[in-house]
């Protein structure tokens, strides 16, 4: 339960059924440990408003491409920003004069060369006039052949997909936004057509590499939930088009073909959301050569293009999202000597995406080994292979519980001893990994969940919780239930229930449990009471009058300080969650990375390896750049990324339910600074935890508040369960 309201908080191909990837009799998968990412280019990105955008990419280099309407001319302006595979970048604009137009891009089939449809449409002054112009790869012109005839009845809402072969032939995907149709055509060497093929409203997807050298089309159409996919190729012997292969795929992302391509003579090549894909042109035999588990994307890269080299490993273009544009990374997939790889069981959820930066810098640094993402363990697969001694060398904590199976974990204390990361890392973040003073996970953020109050003193305590609940007669809920459901049963278990070592259920001299006490038949009646229940309670209303008491909030990064800074001024506050002798705020994080202790001392030396990277401030200086970053667990990052934050920025605050927003004027520093060491100092929290507690209070409190037990029997279920459960974990 606690986990849920966290995560709440947080953020206020013909596929594997048609393949039978998986399971299928006559499939395989080659072990993707057999590829490497070598290489990590990151491409432009491109302006907003373009027309139409698509890759090429070839063995040698790899351009992403938007067309842009030039109101003065009478075509398209091209933007083409060309990553080499040296790393060298270098941007090309094709801007039209007046009359002129761009109508299309593509590429000369196994050349480094591309191509642009380029002239003027006819009008009242001049002729239609249209060539294809051969550009090498560093934009210098090279050639052109005039298709003046081909394209002469085209209006110049015209878009074109172009490709051409070692012969020189040029083939043209021609798309007219006034009719709406496709039209495929086959040019000579000389411009002049040889063949023409109407495919209607048909989607004209893109030119590919095909097999024997040939440049073959894929095409798209929709057939109720699944697209049907075409691939032809242009038979010159009898003129006319050859279906290569077709197949069908469904819609859901991880069984969508983000691309194909052929490979050899016998075999294509495409990829889904679940990896890389050769089979025969049969469809009869599938063979998975890799997956994009080497790569920790928050979600599934969608593959532009790919592109096979003759040397067994291929090129391939991938798109992510990163602060709300697209980004492009180019990767080299080869099959290099035997390296030890080391897996990685990570939680694809919530921010797994800033362990990107990590794995790829430690696997580029690192050529005979490398960390490989799983992000498809069941969890009870996984704990089973865990306390045999085996499975993944490193596990993320989102994806088992830790505390039960503790003994199974390495002590990481010795990372800490690093020059580099002296004095560094807090120690409540370093508390927030431990166990009894040993540190059983690294992570490489953290955020806090805590309460505000506009009533309730931040010295809170059980006690002086129910004595405010008490004499405050304005009091109509305890808590909103914006971001909460089951608010009772929250309440229970989160403001009352604490951890077994400080809980109100609990004695905290005795150790002797309190069900049945005149306080909690006092808690209970106030749940019961100002707990909202049908009726909806918005988030951040009544808390100023006092008739909410609680507004759950998640302070995630350094602007949600200012935040807090900005609604002190009206009076709201940090009160945190109740403890016998004060408050406390809780530290949290998402994923924290654990290391398995039966691995073998190589791995484990890896792993070590890994971590420091992680934590190291290069590393941590990229990962901040990520949205889905919070604070640093790095003192001297984290003050960075406090300082970041300039005079004029503007927040708002409609994540917290304000409905406000404000301008920062001379932020003030070293107040802010002090509040997060405040903050920090008053958190608790650790990841490794004994499982079994909280969850035997939300089976019985959610039980009573809907009514299928009474109140005797919930004293009697709570009293008997927890004193086993202390009986078993007290020392």
């Amino acid at each position: 339960m606690r986990k849920t309201v966290i995560i709440i908080c947080i953020f206020c191909v013909f596929l594997l059924g048609l393949t039978g990837c998986s399971d299928k009799k006559n499939g395989s998968e080659v072990s993707a440990d057999k590829y490497v990412y070598n290489c990590d280019f990151e491409l432009e990105n491109i302006d907003s408003g373009y027309v139409n955008y698509d890759c090429i990419l070839t063995r040698e280099w790899v351009m992403e491409y938007a067309s842009y309407i030039n109101d003065s001319a009478t075509g398209y302006d091209y933007d083409l920003f060309i990553t080499y595979a040296n790393g060298e970048r270098k941007t090309i604009t094709r801007a039209c004069e007046s009359g002129e137009a761009v109508l299309g891009i593509g590429y000369v089939n196994e050349c480094d060369d591309f191509l642009l449809v380029e002239g003027n449409s006819k009008s009242n002054e001049k002729s239609a006039d249209w060539s294809v112009v051969t550009y090498d790869k560093f934009g210098e012109k090279k050639s052109e052949v005039n298709v003046t005839e081909a394209l002469k009845d085209y209006p110049v809402t015209t878009l074109c997909k172009v490709a051409a072969n070692q012969d020189k032939e040029i083939y043209l995907g021609i798309f007219d936004y006034t009719t709406k149709t496709t039209e495929y055509k086959v040019l000579s060497n000389d411009g002049n057509e040889k063949y023409s093929l109407n495919l209607g409203t048909c989607s004209f997807e893109k030119f590919l590499n095909a097999k024997d050298g040939q440049v073959a089309f894929e095409t798209k159409e929709q057939n109720g939930d699944s697209f049907i996919h075409r691939v032809f190729v242009y038979d010159a012997a009898l003129n006319k088009e050859k279906e290569l292969y077709s197949f069908e795929e469904n819609l859901s992302d991880d069984e969508k073909i983000s691309a194909v391509t052929c490979f050899d003579n016998e075999q294509l090549m495409f990829t889904t959301g679940k990896g890389i894909f050769l089979s025969d042109y049969s469809l009869g035999n599938v063979v998975k050569i890799n997956s994009f588990d080497t790569q920790a994307f928050a979600t599934i890269p969608s593959i532009l293009n790919i592109v096979p080299d003759e040397k067994g490993g291929f090129w391939a273009v991938m798109e992510r999202m990163t602060n709300g544009a697209k980004k492009y990374l180019q990767h080299y997939i080869s099959a290099p000597d035997e390296v030890l790889t080391i897996e990685l069981a990570l939680d694809m959820s919530a921010g797994a995406d800033i362990y990107s930066e990590a794995i790829v810098e430690f696997n580029k640094l690192h050529p005979d080994s490398k960390i490989v993402v799983n992000s498809s363990y069941d969890p009870t697969v996984l704990n089973t292979k865990l306390l045999a001694g085996e499975g993944p060398v490193i596990v993320d904590s989102s994806m088992v519980t830790a505390g039960a199976n503790s003994g199974i974990w390495e002590s990481l204390n010795t990372i800490f001893d690093d020059s580099e990361l002296s004095g560094e890392i807090s120690d409540s973040v370093r508390k927030m990994m431990s166990v009894n003073g040993e540190c059983y996970a690294i992570s490489a953020d953290y955020y806090f969940v805590t309460l505000v109050s506009a009533t309730v003193a931040d010295d809170l305590s059980y006690s002086k919780l129910l004595e405010h609940i008490s004499d405050n007669k304005k009091i109509k809920y305890l808590m909103d239930n914006e971001l909460v459901s089951g608010v009772p049963e929250w309440l229970a278990v989160n403001l009352f229930g604490g951890n077994p070592s400080d809980s109100f259920y609990i004695d905290p001299a005795t150790r002797a449990t309190r069900f049945d006490t005149e306080e909690f038949d006092r808690m209970l009646s106030f749940l019961e009471k100002y707990s909202p229940k049908n009726e909806s309670v918005e988030y951040f209303r009544g808390l100023e009058e006092g008739e909410v008491v609680f507004n759950l909030i998640g302070i995630n990064t350094p602007k949600d300080l200012f935040f807090l800074d900005e609604m002190s001024k009206n009076g709201i506050n940090i009160v945190g969650l109740p403890k016998w002798d004060g408050a406390y705020n809780e530290l949290c994080t998402s994923h924290a990375l654990m290391l398995r202790s039966s691995a073998s001392e190589e791995e484990k030396e890896i792993a070590f390896e890994f971590f420091k990277m992680l934590l190291s401030k290069e590393v941590q200086m990229k990962m901040i750049q990520s949205p889905n970053f919070h604070f640093s667990v790095r003192n001297d990052v984290l003050n960075e990324q406090i300082r970041a934050i300039k005079d004029g920025d503007y927040i708002s605050l409609s994540f917290f339910g304000t409905g406000n927003e404000f301008i920062i004027t001379d932020p003030p520093y070293e107040k802010i600074s002090a509040l997060w060491e405040k903050i920090l100092s008053d958190s608790v929290s650790n990841i490794i935890t004994e499982e079994g507690y909280e969850e035997i209070l939300a089976e019985e409190f959610e039980d009573y508040f809907d009514g299928r037990i009474t109140k005797e029997l919930l004293i009697s279920h709570l009293t008997n369960r927890v004193d086993l459960y202390l009986a078993e974990h007290d020392d």
